[in-house]
């Protein structure tokens, strides 16, 4: 998951190796709205933050203990699932437990850089 200023479709590709990043997934944009709260204060217009067009990809087949590297297009900004945001401006590390089904999701935006972590 991850937040862009725009609705444009986004494609994550990911891989094992820097040259072989085989795996593609295509992002479900929405819109979370002021609307979509369910009531004050949380949807007053102060303290209001649009947070954008939020895009979501569930990357599959990852296998327990294998690292991916992860490339996507247009640099943003990057969140780690434990909250931990940083700019992408070179390729990230980062190891985490892997979901009970073989699917995984990692919260992220980018660009042009490579995000590396361990399922």
């Amino acid at each position: 998951m991850f937040v862009t200023k725009d609705r444009e479709e986004r494609q994550v590709r990911y891989g094992e190796r820097e040259d072989m990043l085989d795996d593609m997934v295509v992002t479900h944009v929405e819109r979370y709205e002021r609307e979509n709260m369910c009531e004050a204060p949380a949807n007053m217009s102060v303290g209001w933050r649009d947070p954008g067009w939020i895009h979501d990809g569930i990357m599959k087949n990852l296998k327990k203990g294998a690292r991916r590297l992860l490339s996507m297009k247009e640099p943003r900004h990057f969140s780690l699932p434990n909250s931990l945001s940083h700019s992408l401006s070179q390729t990230q590390s980062n190891t985490r437990r892997s979901p009970p089904s073989s699917m995984a999701q990692i919260a992220l935006t980018s660009s042009a850089t490579l995000v590396s972590f361990k399922a």
